[in-house]
């Protein structure tokens, strides 16, 4: 366990970007570490990529569409098939400028391995809201093969915050795994 504290830590060493940053993220990781042993799971998450719908904006201005980055995720369980977990990273956005992203999830299982549900997350980029830090819910959808899960979400316009339609798309693979 020690090994992902310490590479946790690494990780959000450029994360933490001012003192209301820190105090929730030093907050998740206490919440995260408490708990690790609860864990179904821990993985890392690999982005990625996104597609800007609209093509009056693809035409003004070149979008990044491949958003290279890494994460983590902390897998708390199934109740009955669905899930909630904590997951945050760091990419590159839409803009080239480095998005960074802390979060809380719950997904409901609708078939198999495929799930739909929300990520309150608190994003801090360049790109969006003016560089500052907010919280937004994202929807997602998931489906897992063994130790893999294909996540896709759906960042919504909003015109003082975020000027663009964007679908995107990573993967968590998990790197431990509970056997409860």
């Amino acid at each position: 366990m020690s090994l992902y504290f310490k590479t946790l830590m690494l990780y959000f060493e450029e994360v933490l970007l001012n003192y209301k940053n820190q105090l929730l993220i030093i907050l998740v990781l206490v919440l995260v570490f408490c708990e690790i042993s609860h864990a179904d799971s821990f993985g890392i998450n690999i982005y990625g990529l996104s597609y800007h719908t609209g093509n009056n904006i693809r035409n003004r201005i070149k979008l990044n569409e491949v958003n290279n980055g890494i994460g983590f995720r902390a897998d708390f369980g199934s109740l009955k098939g669905n899930s909630f977990f904590i997951e945050g990273g760091k990419y590159n956005d839409s803009f080239n400028n480095d998005a960074k992203y802390i979060s809380i999830a719950y997904q409901f299982r609708i078939w198999h391995q495929l799930r739909v549900g929300i990520n309150t997350a608190l994003y801090n980029t360049k790109s969006v809201n003016h560089g500052k830090s907010f919280v937004a819910p994202i929807p997602m959808m998931s489906y897992r093969v063994w130790r893999v899960s294909v996540n896709t979400v759906y960042f919504p316009k909003y015109e003082q915050i975020n000027p663009l339609y964007i679908f995107g798309a990573y993967l968590t693979v998990d790197i431990v795994r509970n056997n409860k």
